[in-house]
């Protein structure tokens, strides 16, 4: 933190003001998060992302600004190894100078100031940090945390250099994806992060990238294929891009059809198998054919409710209705 704190009119504050992103809507001035579940393919993007130096898109979409030099700290034992494999396989030729790779971080907070005048980090160039758990081990750990991040604004963020962190996420999931996307750990990691890409796998080499952050216009989701190569991923293509409201949207509406479906066909089953049954034992037929509590189907056939919208018991005799 600086001893002396710098004043601004808002004249000038208008005057210094520059975009926020490097690259549109993905990639933060400041500090970015790719948050992931392990294996997700976050290295592989971190990779993607450092072609910008070479010329590389990022995602489609073209850099406002290139970086001039990237650094690349790969914590993580070994994975500076399959970095240098991964940017070869992508395209980038051995003889490049604007990428420079370190398996340490630094331990103190001057050591990363003086990493970044030894990589020659200029206010155009981009770190990226392959990944946070490697740096500290202790995801709920909020003061180290906060030391960390602390770091990164002092000796890359506050001269202009902007940071990449890649970081793990929650793995809790419903088969939409996951059931809320938030880095794993520390609420200091969170308040941290201007800006977060989650990464959410979807087998076959497809991810879900999901934006999120206080500078965008509109979240957006994108459908990516990875690309694979001789000695790995080669790169990425993006296969579809929706706002991320359009998509909830969507998602509830096939989530109520799926709802009806499911409904519609136990109330076939019903008209099938359970004439001459009461509704106790149509609701324990129910309950040992599709799983479930008694008590819950002896509510739903109950007139006006989930399944008593669709059947009807006359006496003994189960007829269909509707669709619910």
């Amino acid at each position: 933190m600086s001893a002396t704190p710098t004043l601004y009119t808002l004249a000038e504050l208008r005057a210094v003001r520059k975009p926020p992103f490097r690259v549109p809507g993905l990639i933060h001035r400041d500090l970015t998060g790719i948050a992931g579940v392990p294996y997700a393919g976050k290295s592989a993007l971190a990779a993607s992302l450092a072609m910008g130096v070479v010329g590389g898109s990022f995602l489609g979409r073209d850099w406002l600004t290139p970086p001039d030099r990237v650094l690349l700290v790969c914590a993580d034992v070994g994975t500076h190894l399959q970095m240098g494999d991964r940017l070869v396989g992508m395209g980038m030729a051995e003889t490049t100078t604007g990428v420079v790779v370190t398996p340490t971080a630094p331990a103190k907070a001057g050591a990363w100031a003086a990493l970044s005048d030894r990589a020659g980090l200029t206010p155009s160039s981009l770190v990226i940090i392959d990944n946070l758990s490697a740096i500290v081990p202790d995801y709920n750990d909020s003061k180290a945390c906060g030391e960390f991040f602390g770091c990164l604004r002092d000796a890359f963020i506050s001269k202009g250099i902007s940071v990449v962190v890649l970081l793990h996420m929650t793995e809790k999931a419903t088969q939409y994806g996951p059931a809320r996307l938030q880095p794993l750990g520390s609420t200091a990691i969170s308040a941290s992060l201007r800006h977060v890409i989650y990464v959410v796998p979807k087998g076959d080499g497809l991810l879900e990238v999901v934006t999120r952050g206080n500078d965008l216009e509109e979240p957006v989701a994108l459908t990516v294929q990875m690309l694979s190569g001789a000695g790995g991923p080669s790169g990425f293509t993006v296969m579809a891009e929706v706002l991320v409201r359009e998509r909830g949207a969507s998602r509830k509406a096939k989530r109520a059809t799926e709802t009806l479906d499911r409904r519609a066909q136990k109330a076939d089953w019903i008209v099938t198998n359970c004439q001459g049954r009461s509704k106790k034992a149509t609701a324990e037929a129910l309950a040992a054919k599709f799983g479930g509590a008694v008590s819950t189907y002896a509510k739903d056939l109950q007139p006006g409710r989930a399944l008593g919208k669709m059947v009807v018991l006359e006496a003994t005799a189960w007829s269909r209705l509707g669709t619910g």
